[in-house]
């Protein structure tokens, strides 16, 4: 027996020994003893137990990872899923549906707020590219954009409309291929730096029908993402620059007319004593045939030196018009019968009257020349003979065509005149300069070249309108635009050219060869005559002799009292005075004022005898 406690199994027994102890002495031991065939059966049990518990906590655990694995992952799936869809279709109404309520449900929730939002960004970022791109291809400018190399990033309508590259055909290509004219103007983006500024620059390039067109380029540099590039804004200005070209011809005439003018004064009162003393002369000299006729080479040279003076002065609009109500179509009429006995028979004179309406009010004289000197200008353009047409028509011409006109027309009725004619026609570089005073492309001698410098003002001085077109060996058209008028038809009453008569008359002008002459016509007349070199002279002498003077005739324009003032002055002496006044330069606005204040004639110089004789009948009441 052992001394010490131990457990023993032998033969499917299984014995325990235990000391027993005294004194921590051992006294002796007890030995317990049993058969371990029931342990042996239960410890088999237990495994069998364990195996299958083991077992169920696995088939358990599997299921249960599978069950999560739907639960979870299945959700996510579907999120990837759905980004990946959004992702290659860029469509933001896709939404992935809501299957719980828990993390993965508020995660999915979430999403599809985040897809809502970005949805109604796009939305709007679309809705405002196209509102842009709606702006810039609805522009009447060309736009193009490129990058630094002159590479076309954007093309707008206009730019495919003006040129028949669309949209499609032209980004991505040089500019240098699309607009080699316009490619030419442009310095090379890289060298213009960042920033804001701009650089306009005017181009000239011709149509496809030939035509010059003025464009305008405006080019803005800019820098998009780091990246150098332009926005290339093309108007076409043709319109404007001919408009600018009409204004500055139309500033430049009016300022030739008032040296016009001023040449005028006194070259009217030089021709007044010539053509006055000749007609003087005329009834003195006896009725020998050398005499005559060198008078009558006087007065014929001195009245051309006075229309060519008139011409002046109605370019000027110094001159004052006859308004009085007149049938166009009569006035056209005349003057083509004067034609088709002047010009070249070759040249067939055509007439198209078909305006309803002709009635204007204007001067006839000076509307009747506008059509003789074009008429002449014509015949000369066709040598070899040709066509010379006349054709009306009334036109309605409205503000859009009136307001920007350099013509300042008022909108309403007008009768529209074209003259047409089959010539050489004028090459474009002189058509810009065929109205200016002294113009002309005929030899010298055969032309004074204020033909159509008076057409101009005339038309001009009645409200209308005068343009030109024309085409080498093709012909050259005129248009006349002068507004209709109803006015009732006045006649003018039969001149007169015979006057005796008796008194004292006043003769006030500065110049010493108009008081002379006009003192031979006066006394002629039966008149005795006092003179005066200027307003205050002629004053002291009216209150001298103011019970004796029977009417005045004073000029316009006088040192130290003017004409109009010597006559209101006059007028405080005398309520009843009677003036003539007298000029070769007046402004319109000056006749109308004395006029309305009470002159009784005025008589424009130089004057004819015939002229002269009305005025003073006018003025003594004897008209």
């Amino acid at each position: 027996m052992a001394n010490h406690s131990g457990t023993l199994t032998q033969d499917a027994f299984i014995t325990v020994e235990a000391p027993i102890m005294l004194n921590q002495q051992q006294i002796g031991s007890v030995f317990i003893s049993a058969d371990d065939s029931n342990l042996i059966t239960f410890r088999k049990f237990q495994l069998i137990v364990i195996s299958i518990l083991l077992t169920a906590v696995l088939i358990s655990a599997y299921w249960l990872s599978s069950l999560l694995l739907r639960i979870i992952s299945g959700p996510l799936e579907q999120l990837t899923g759905l980004v990946r869809s959004v992702s290659e279709t860029q469509d933001y109404s896709l939404r992935t549906p809501l299957n719980s309520k828990d993390e993965i449900g508020s995660l999915a929730l979430a999403f599809n707020a985040m897809l809502g939002e970005v949805e109604h960004r796009d939305t709007a970022l679309k809705h405002a590219e196209n509102y842009i791109a709606n702006i810039i291809n609805s522009m009447p400018s060309m736009l193009i954009s490129v990058d630094a190399n002159k590479i076309v990033t954007h093309w707008n309508d206009e730019a495919s409309r003006q040129t028949g590259i669309k949209n499609e055909g032209a980004m991505g290509r040089p500019l240098s291929q699309l607009l080699p004219d316009i490619d030419e103007e442009i310095p090379q983006i890289k060298t213009l730096g960042a920033g804001p500024r701009k650089l306009r620059l005017r181009h000239d390039r011709k149509s496809e029908a030939g035509r010059i067109c003025n464009e305008e380029i405006a080019l803005y540099p800019i820098t998009f993402n780091h990246t150098e590039g332009a926005v290339i804004l093309i108007d076409d200005v043709t319109e404007r620059v001919q408009m600018e070209e009409q204004l500055n011809h139309s500033q430049k005439m009016d300022a030739i007319g008032q040296l016009a003018g001023g040449v005028a004064h006194d070259f009217n009162n030089m021709l007044g004593g010539i053509i006055g003393g000749a007609e003087l002369l005329q009834r003195w000299i006896p009725n020998d045939p050398k005499p005559q006729q060198y008078l009558k080479t006087i007065r014929t040279a001195a009245e051309r030196a006075a229309n060519l003076s008139t011409q002046l002065l109605s370019f000027s609009h110094k001159n004052p018009i006859v308004s009085t109500q007149i049938d166009l179509h009569q006035i056209i009429t005349e003057a083509t019968d004067i034609l088709s006995s002047t010009i070249d028979k070759r040249v067939t004179i055509e007439l198209k009257l078909s305006a309803e309406d002709s009635s204007i009010v204007g001067d006839p004289t000076l509307l009747g020349s506008i059509f003789i000197n074009l008429g002449i200008n014509a015949s000369h353009a066709m040598p070899q003979g040709g066509t010379l047409s006349v054709e009306t028509r009334t036109r309605e011409l409205d503000a859009a065509y009136c307001d920007p006109n350099p013509f300042k027309l008022t909108p309403g009725k007008y009768l529209e005149i074209d003259i047409r004619d089959t010539g050489c026609g004028i090459p474009s570089n002189l058509i810009d300069h065929i109205f200016e005073p002294f113009f002309t492309t005929k030899e010298q001698g055969k032309g004074t070249g204020l033909g159509l410098t008076t057409a101009y003002a005339t038309v001009k001085r009645h409200g209308g309108e005068i343009t030109v077109s024309s085409e080498i060996n093709v012909g050259t058209c005129f248009q006349i635009h002068l507004p209709l008028s109803q006015m009732k038809t006045v006649h003018e009453p039969t001149e007169v050219v015979s006057h005796k008569g008796e008194g004292l008359v006043l003769i006030v002008d500065d110049e010493e060869i108009m008081r002379s002459t006009l003192q031979a016509y006066i006394e002629e007349y039966g008149y005795e005559v006092i003179l005066a070199k200027d307003g205050e002279e002629a004053i002291e002498r009216y209150e001298k002799y103011l019970n004796e003077i029977v009417f005045v005739i004073c000029d316009m324009i006088m040192p130290r009292l003017s004409g109009p003032d010597c006559f209101r002055a006059l007028k405080k002496i005398n309520p009843e005075v009677r003036v003539i006044l007298a000029s070769g330069f007046a402004h319109e606005e000056d006749v109308n004022q004395v006029q309305k204040e009470g002159v009784a004639a005025f008589i424009h110089k130089p004057y004819r005898n015939k002229e002269l004789v009305k005025a003073i009948k006018k003025a003594i009441g004897k008209e």
